[in-house]
């Protein structure tokens, strides 16, 4: 996966067919926590309300939407194109 998102334990406990143990939730945290840790996978930890929450979920999502596109962008140009950019781009910010 490109993302990982670990939800923080700070909001109250709400019970439903996959959660069921609400006096494990800091264990089972530390576990997920530990075992991105130990197989070196990149993670964000999400915090706060719930609009909170939906709002660095949504960031974290555009930030790795527009650094795709981005890495896509550059994987796919020849150095020739980048040059005529980086050229352009240059003379841009000289007339400015």
């Amino acid at each position: 996966y490109d993302l990982y998102l670990l939800t923080n334990i700070d909001i109250p406990w709400v019970k439903d067919d996959l959660r069921d143990k609400p006096h494990e939730r800091e264990e089972s945290f530390q576990i997920f926590k530990e075992e991105l840790e130990k197989n070196n996978i990149s993670f964000k930890i999400v915090e706060g309300n719930f609009e909170k929450r939906f709002n660095i979920c949504k960031k974290y999502i555009d930030e790795l939407i527009k650094d795709k596109k981005r890495d896509a962008f550059l994987k796919n140009i020849s150095c020739e194109k980048a040059l005529k950019v980086a050229l352009i781009c240059a003379n841009i910010f000289d007339n400015n």
